[in-house]
């Protein structure tokens, strides 16, 4: 579980993603990726994720020119 202030950190600024080619499994559950088992990236942290581990949604500073919430890896429960 990461604290608040930790949380607060990985929001302030764009994170390092993790490239598609370099992930051929979700980095959280390790399911494998395929046409129905699509990649997303975490917003927050840049990990590679499938649908089912990137559900949770947040607004985040550093994209405070386009204030919309955007898909966060479940691990990030705001």
């Amino acid at each position: 579980m990461l604290n608040r202030d930790r949380l607060q950190h990985l929001f302030q600024s764009k994170p390092y993603w993790i490239p598609d080619d370099d992930c051929s499994m979700c980095m959280l559950c390790n399911a494998k990726f395929s046409l129905l088992n699509r990649r997303h990236h975490c917003r927050a942290c840049g990990r590679v994720a499938c649908g089912a581990c990137c559900k949770e949604k947040a607004t985040l500073q550093y994209l405070k020119d386009d204030p919309k919430k955007v898909r966060l890896a479940s691990l990030y429960k705001v």
